[in-house]
């Protein structure tokens, strides 16, 4: 089996999760083992691009066989600090094996003690446990499952494998202040086991749910962006420069810790591509309108005049257009309209995610982005995770730097919006509102043209003086409108008034946030709840721009 594990830290990693029954029949194990590579193989084949991340609890029986399986190129999610983890695992062997199990991965992540039990939860032990459940469940993209197949009772307690079986297919339990989120499903890898309580028993037939192959278009499309961001890296190394400038100025970056800095790259290359797909799509859709434009002019004149060569010109020109107008729009392999639309997403939620880190806002952004419907745009949140989850591990939180934040954040991004000379709205909210404007009014022009060549043909079939100019008016009256409904679908699908009226609204708001951190000076708290209130807006109108502009597919989860 080829080794991709977290191999490259410099792109999104894929996390795959493990969970599973302690008590394996040994005589199985070489079995399990190849099921297990040929699973993993193929997680690998769908992301060849990608770096994975494992993460396992290391337990005896399936956690250590994946880990083993997987050259223990992960992370050890223990279910409770190490010294008292530790109790599960005997003197000797087993404890010997877990330790340097743990010494070969990147490092571990400890669930601290709950202070609250949930009611159907025996100890404080079992909590723990259920609490790791529910963890993988939720950082995880796609869980390995070494399980039974035999369903818990409801009600009973269950805080092992059954438990993160339930929760990748029915969803862990919202994040707190997300109450409304649409249940949030992992993908899941079932491999049916034996137990040793239960040799003789043979597993039910592993029978998927169609929940549990939501990582594979998740997989295909992260790796798809890693693709891209290795191409932004080797050829736009100028404008990656430049982007992360925009977001901190070169003497602060020094300064940034590993997690911060993973986060600002990220933001860079993201940002450099949605710039390159806007481009992009803007020159098709200008060529594609001109193209339109000229078609119609063209089968005008050639009403007019009856010349072969205008009926070619028209013929071509339609052509372009729709071939244009194709590739934007329907090609799958050619998404500009998509591909613009979801860097710029990924770009805004790395942002927010790096000012959360800055502020000691210790949340990840996948906890309040795209949570209130489930699209086929699912897989950006899933990036968004994997950006955050992957920037807490490389670091602690830092010390928060709240001038920097204040500087580079607010006053950066309200001057972008609306510019910094309240009450004046300028910035590119008004860049934008002019440009709607020009188009509003060469609109205007071609209707109105069209309404006086509708009047001059209606005169040359009264009057006879006017005869000669009747079939020219007519011909170019309609072109004239057929102009005018062009320039403003044009401006509409740049959507420059919404843009501008969003800008406005964003703008305001980081204003009102810069007046309330001046009235508050010094105070931390609300300062991290300033901060933490204007990611979440940030990421909810984002979101709300992605939904409404990309061609998703919707579905109401049960």
């Amino acid at each position: 089996m080829n080794n991709y594990f977290f191999a490259d830290t410099a792109a999104i990693p894929l996390i795959i999760g493990v969970a599973g029954h302690r008590d394996l029949v040994a005589t199985d194990l070489g079995s399990i083992e190849q099921q297990v590579a040929a699973a993993l193989d193929r997680l690998q084949g769908l992301a060849r691009h990608s770096p994975c991340l494992l993460l396992t609890a290391l337990a005896e029986g399936a956690d250590q066989l994946v880990a083993r399986a997987a050259l223990a190129r992960g992370w050890g999610v223990l279910p409770m600090p190490l010294a008292d983890f530790l109790e599960d695992f005997a003197l000797g062997g087993p404890r010997e094996t877990f330790l340097s199990l743990l010494a070969a991965c990147h490092g571990r992540i400890e669930i601290p003690w709950q202070d609250e039990r949930d009611p159907d939860v025996g100890t404080a032990r079992d909590q723990q446990y259920r609490e790791q459940g529910i963890y993988l469940a939720r950082q995880a993209q796609v869980v390995i499952v070494l399980w039974d197949g035999i369903e818990r009772v409801p009600g009973d307690g269950a805080c092992g494998t059954n438990l993160v079986v339930e929760m990748c297919r029915k969803g862990p339990p919202p994040c707190e202040g997300e109450l409304l989120a649409a249940p949030e499903k992992t993908g899941l890898i079932h491999i049916p086991v034996r137990r040793q309580k239960a040799p003789h028993q043979t597993p039910p037939p592993c029978v998927p749910s169609p929940a549990d192959v939501i990582h594979e278009g998740v997989f295909k499309a992260i790796n798809r962006v890693n693709q891209d961001l290795a191409l932004a890296r080797s050829h736009h190394a100028d404008a990656l420069s430049q982007a992360l400038g925009w977001l901190i100025p070169p003497a602060d970056q020094a300064g940034l810790d590993p997690g911060s800095a993973y986060l600002a790259q990220r933001f860079a290359e993201l940002d450099v591509l949605a710039i390159d797909y806007q481009k992009k799509r803007k020159q098709v859709i200008m060529v594609a309108s001109g193209a339109t434009i000229i078609a119609a002019l063209s089968q005008a004149t050639y009403g007019v005049l009856a010349a072969q060569p205008w009926i070619i010109a028209y013929g071509v020109a339609i052509a372009l257009a729709y071939i244009l107008y194709f590739l934007l729009f329907w090609l799958p392999i050619f998404q500009l309209e998509n591909h613009y639309l979801e860097y710029r997403a990924m770009a805004e939620a790395a942002r927010v995610q790096f000012f959360w880190r800055l502020s000691g806002v210790d949340n990840l952004v996948a906890e309040h982005y795209l949570q209130l419907v489930k699209s086929n745009v699912g897989w950006v949140r899933e990036a968004a995770r994997a950006l955050g989850f992957l920037s807490h591990l490389q670091a602690p939180q830092p010390e928060a730097r709240p001038a920097l934040v204040e500087t580079h954040w607010l006053q950066s991004q309200e001057r972008y919006f609306i510019g910094d000379q309240p009450p004046d709205i300028a910035g590119n909210s008004i860049k934008r509102r002019r440009l709607q404007r020009r188009f509003d009014l060469a609109a205007w022009v071609a209707m109105t043209g069209g309404a006086l060549l509708v009047a001059l043909a209606g005169g040359g079939y009264l009057v006879d003086q006017l005869a000669d100019v009747e079939e020219v008016a007519s011909s170019y009256s309609a072109c004239c409108f057929f102009i005018a409904a062009v320039l403003k679908g044009y401006a509409e699908t740049l959507g420059y008034g919404e843009e501008a009226d969003s800008f406005e609204i964003a703008g305001g708001l980081y204003r009102n946030a810069r007046n309330f951190l001046r009235d508050n000076p010094g105070d931390q708290e609300k300062f991290r709840a300033c901060v933490k209130e204007l990611g979440k807006y940030a990421l909810n109108e984002n979101a709300e721009w992605l939904l409404l502009h990309r061609r998703n597919v919707f579905k109401i989860e049960q």
